[in-house]
């Protein structure tokens, strides 16, 4: 800070349900649950109608559940509610509201929000922490060929999203998937630097950012 003096310190997460509807004016509904031996919470979205593949053209999918998963030592408070009340209690350093039952209800119907806060408590210059969320998307089906409907390859290996959130937040094997995710970059960087006659880093620039909207861009199948 540039003060060097202590201050306290929030974070703050939120998402809409944007992320599983094609146009706000869809239906959708939530959850909220606790794994009491993990320490670990859940909520999701998604839409009430489920439609696979349901809208020709569609530029968002609108089937499936969003989640976030956290360790419930880790965070002050959670809840799901509209934005304006829930962004409004954080801004005003007051507590969350209370949970927003009235579901299910469109997307911009006061616009409900899952939302996370960190309190850091008072830092000092130069102190830091470190906190911990993981985000993930259930196609359910991820994608139909030939009237065959396939899903996801992830649950060859878990059987639900918060299953593969729990292995994911172990300390051991959250190290280890930071260490695997550092070492690809800086592999693929290196021979992109390389290829790119270094150092002219243009294509190096492009070819990182090319590699992550392919890779983010498809999905992995299980066929039976």
């Amino acid at each position: 800070n540039i003060d060097s003096q202590p201050h306290k310190v929030e974070l703050y997460y939120d998402n809409t349900a944007e992320l599983v509807v094609n146009s706000s004016d869809e239906i959708v509904q939530w959850t909220h649950s606790v794994d009491e031996e993990a320490k670990m919470g859940f909520m999701s979205f998604g839409t009430t109608d489920q439609r696979f593949n349901g809208d020709l053209g569609a530029d968002r999918i609108d089937w499936g559940y969003w989640y976030v998963g956290y360790n419930t030592a880790d965070v002050s408070q959670v809840t799901i509610g509209s934005d304006v009340s829930v962004r409004g209690a954080f801004a005003a350093d007051k507590d969350f509201p209370a949970w927003d039952t009235q579901m299910p209800r469109q997307a911009s119907d006061n616009w409900p929000v899952m939302a996370l806060r960190f309190d850091m408590g008072s830092l000092a210059a130069g102190a830091s922490q470190s906190h911990t969320f993981t985000v993930g998307y259930d196609q359910v089906w991820s994608m139909a060929y030939f009237g065959r409907k396939f899903r996801p390859y992830w649950t060859q290996n878990y059987k639900s999203v918060p299953d593969a959130m729990i292995s994911t937040m172990t300390t051991t094997n959250l190290a280890n998937i930071r260490a695997a995710a550092s070492k690809l970059e800086t592999d693929l960087t290196q021979k992109l630097i390389n290829t790119g006659n270094a150092p002219n880093y243009r294509y190096m620039e492009l070819g990182n950012l090319a590699y992550r909207q392919v890779s983010g861009s498809m999905v992995l199948v299980w066929n039976d």
